[in-house]
């Protein structure tokens, strides 16, 4: 119920009363859908932030994708070189020393390939999540929306993104902007 009200721009936050709704001065009191629902600019800000992110993350896919298995075969190949070399008779402190670090270093590199591997993916969840929970609410509505991307060439690290979003009914009116991104 609260979500609804965190997308309309009737929602009124109080530190002492919480959740009010400028309209009725009260806390919300529907079932299912608020009759009295204004999607407006803070929707379309977090739809679009959604979307924008989402696209993002796609394009990040196979760069970490790539630094995933790079990371792993690199750090394969550090921890076989060290075990083939331990099998050597060399008794030097400085030997071992190298060893200790092919070990560190193949490790390290594992961890550094599963770490982003492991952040890609929770990031993604967690944007798809706040995605299908937007649209669950829409749903709702029975409000259905299409956006196009559009994505500039990046000038000294920033980037120009156009999203035009459309929707099918009134209750959102469709919208189209500009936002400037910093790499």
């Amino acid at each position: 119920m609260y979500q609804h009200c965190q997308l309309c721009e009737n929602e009124n936050t109080h530190l002492i009363d919480g959740l009010t709704c400028k309209l009725t001065g009260s806390k919300p009191a529907f079932l299912n859908t608020c009759s009295d629902i204004h999607f407006g600019n803070k929707f379309i800000e977090k739809l679009e932030s959604i979307i924008i992110d989402l696209e993002i993350l796609k394009k990040r896919k196979t760069s970490v994708h790539i630094k995933f298995y790079i990371s792993i075969v690199i750090g394969f190949t550090m921890l076989f070189l060290a075990d083939q070399l331990s099998k050597l008779n060399n008794e030097s402190v400085y030997f071992y020393y190298f060893l200790i670090s092919l070990i560190s270093g193949g490790v390290s590199l594992w961890i550094v390939g599963f770490d982003s591997l492991y952040k890609y993916k929770r990031e993604l969840k967690n944007i798809l999540n706040y995605q299908h929970e937007l649209d669950r609410i829409l749903r709702l509505y029975e409000i259905d929306y299409a956006s196009n991307l559009v994505f500039s060439k990046s000038i000294h690290g920033t980037r120009e993104v156009a999203i035009e979003l459309k929707f099918n009914k009134n209750l959102v009116e469709d919208s189209k902007t500009v936002y400037k991104l910093n790499h």
